[in-house]
């Protein structure tokens, strides 16, 4: 019993030893408040400046598509069955409203000329003997059927020509200007849009019909971004808030642009369609290009500094208070939302007029842990 009793004391001692030398030592507080010399602050390359109410907003954060109104989306087709004689165009190439993109070959194109200029003739012919039947019947010298049947023929013939008229017209080709000396068996087909080509579909000698698309156009003036906004984010859109985007392959550069149209409509995949117009010139963007996109919600006046100016130690966050005589002051914060390099102070510890170090404060920190440790 004896040797029992003293093992256990011996066990108490050794487990009080190690519980005393397994406790951290206490850890050395950073001093609040540290004067530095005007050298110190220059070599340092302190800046500091007065903390005041910024205009900042919740973001939204989405992914979306450059995408292009329908008007803006041209398919090119010609009006008759033809062959396509001869076209210099390939995707991706611009082109501007009157430039020719192909010249189309086919006898149609000679028969529609010639019916034009035989109506056109015979419409003379019909009109002179509709002018000599109408003299004979005011002298009654002939029957009023014959005169109601020259008025006919005319008016028959008048609608036939109109008819060609615009048929000539679809096909890019002037009445006015056409005669049997300059009938021709081709025909131009003109672009209707200033844009750039976006698809190809005919090659050279190919026989198309009038309902193939031969090319399609695409005007990139008016493109805009479609953004897909989960459906509990939408409640939060409307229309006119401003808008980050950045393009998937280019993320250094950030475009504005501001919440047009928002679609009430959710899809399969729970999201709405949020469509926004760019406010600036877009040269580097292009239909079918994959965007991310911040949507600005709740705008509204707050306290904020820059991040720069935020220093964080053991799990804190601080902000250097610029006090009289070149000394500085820790002053712990509680922080926000962040954006475009500011930060929202939430709590009331930096009211506005607050001059606070915004460059190179963690400089003026390490000093104060220096200061701590002698």
């Amino acid at each position: 019993m004896k040797y029992f009793i003293t093992y256990i004391f011996i066990c108490l001692f050794i487990s009080c030893s190690s519980n005393k030398e397994a406790q951290p030592a206490e850890e050395k507080h950073v001093k609040d408040e540290v004067t530095l010399t005007p050298q110190q602050i220059k070599q340092a390359g302190i800046q500091t400046d007065t903390v005041r109410l910024q205009q900042l907003s919740n973001l939204i954060n989405v992914n979306g598509q450059i995408e292009v109104p329908p008007q803006n989306i041209v398919s090119v087709s010609f009006p008759y069955n033809s062959f396509l004689k001869s076209t210099k165009l390939i995707p991706g190439m611009k082109v501007r409203k009157g430039e020719v993109l192909a010249i189309m070959e086919d006898n149609a194109i000679i028969q529609l000329q010639q019916d034009y200029l035989i109506t056109k003739t015979r419409l003379i012919y019909l009109e002179q003997d509709h002018q000599r039947q109408k003299t004979l019947q005011e002298n009654n010298a002939n029957a009023e059927k014959v005169y109601q049947q020259a008025a006919n023929e005319l008016k028959t013939q008048q609608i036939l020509l109109k008819a060609y008229d615009e048929k000539l017209r679809l096909i890019g080709i002037n009445p006015s200007s056409l005669n049997e000396h300059n009938i021709s068996r081709t025909v131009a087909l003109i672009a209707p849009l200033t844009g750039y080509v976006n698809k190809v579909n005919v090659n050279i000698g190919k026989y198309v019909t009038a309902s193939d698309i031969l090319f399609e156009l695409v005007n990139p003036e008016d493109i805009h971004a479609t953004l897909s906004v989960y459906e509990k984010d939408v409640k939060n859109i409307q229309q006119g808030q401003s808008v980050d985007i950045v393009a998937v392959n280019d993320p250094e550069t950030k475009y504005k642009a501001t919440v047009k149209l928002v679609n009430t409509s959710i899809n399969d995949s729970r999201n709405a369609e949020v469509h926004c117009h760019f406010s600036g010139s877009t040269p580097n963007l292009l239909p079918g290009m994959f965007v991310q996109a911040g949507v600005h919600v709740n705008p509204k006046e707050r306290i904020a500094v820059p991040e720069a100016a935020i220093v964080r130690h053991g799990g804190q966050q601080y902000i250097l208070q610029s006090l009289t005589n070149n000394s500085f002051k820790l002053v712990a914060i509680k922080t926000g939302i962040t954006h475009n390099g500011v930060t929202e102070i939430t709590d009331n510890n930096l009211p506005a007029g607050t001059i606070i170090v915004t460059n190179n404060a963690y400089s003026i920190l390490a000093q104060l842990k220096n200061t701590a440790d002698e």
